[in-house]
């Protein structure tokens, strides 16, 4: 199977100007671990903001990650699984 036709598993919503934000891309491209970014700047951002916190109980802060359609937190929850190892396994098992 060709890489480009590997569905990300890592969905992560993200605003531009955001560092947080571009602390999680660094790490999973880093570790090449393909993903979706859903970028809410602009004028959907209300509606893109109403639509995280219903899939995080509450949360509606960028950026948010979700693996596998888990959500996993933001991008301290990310660094916690790159020290774990938990992405090298993520990117082993596709």
């Amino acid at each position: 199977m060709n890489k480009a036709d590997v569905k990300p598993r890592v969905k992560i919503y993200t605003r531009t100007g955001c560092p947080y934000c571009t602390t999680a891309l660094d790490i999973l491209k880093y570790r090449d671990i393909p993903y979706e970014e859903v970028n809410i700047y602009g004028p959907d951002e209300p509606k893109l903001r109403d639509e995280i916190a219903g899939l995080t109980g509450g949360r509606s802060d960028v950026p948010q990650i979700f693996i596998d359609g888990k959500h996993i937190g933001d991008d301290d929850d990310l660094e916690a699984w790159e020290k774990a190892g938990k992405l090298e396994a993520l990117k082993e098992a596709r």
